[in-house]
């Protein structure tokens, strides 16, 4: 038996489970954190065509769970990915583009 406690990031995502719709829940996949950091929980918005949205140093609680679906419907009502600071509730104290636009994603291999 695992008794290891429940990362934040996990409590985070369950959350968000129970907080979404359902035409969010079909949207939302778990991933596992690579860096098993202990602390803040982070998010990713991705979509064929836009740029990867990263929030990072969340809360893993239903304030932030509720911020985060907000946030989620405002990028996927963007064309680009692009969410104005303005448009990004405070339960998300850090947004940035995961690749900033402009840059190509395509790597020239030899």
């Amino acid at each position: 038996m695992d008794d290891a406690p429940i990362r934040p990031g996990q409590r985070l995502y369950d959350l968000v489970r129970d907080e979404a719709d359902p035409d969010q829940q079909h949207r939302i996949q778990e991933i596992v954190c690579l860096t098993h950091c202990m602390n803040a929980c982070n998010a990713v918005a991705m979509q064929r065509g836009k740029t990867p949205l990263l929030m990072t140093q969340m809360t893993p609680d239903r304030e932030t769970a509720r911020a985060l679906l907000a946030i989620l419907d405002r990028f996927g009502e963007s064309s680009d990915g692009v969410v104005p600071d303005s448009q990004v509730p405070d339960a998300i104290p850090l947004v940035r583009p995961l690749i900033p636009p402009g840059v190509s994603r395509e790597r020239t291999r030899s």
